[in-house]
């Protein structure tokens, strides 16, 4: 079977990176949503509950190409 050349997605995210300035965690965090479930993830196995990374002052995410 031969392929066809073309354009290949190559970009497939699975995360969501939101950041949240003020958070019920206290303080700002940044939520991981996973594209696939659209369930925030728990970023800490080891605490009870699901935690978000902790970011003070976190107003915006940005990917490689904004900045």
């Amino acid at each position: 079977i031969r392929q066809q050349a073309g354009i290949v997605n190559t970009n497939e995210p699975s995360f969501m990176f939101l950041a949240v300035p003020s958070s019920s965690q206290g303080g700002g965090v940044i939520d991981v949503i996973d594209l696939n479930t659209n369930l925030r993830r728990d970023v800490d196995l080891y605490t009870a509950g699901i935690q978000s990374i902790p970011a003070d002052g976190a107003a915006l995410v940005m990917d490689y190409f904004r900045q």
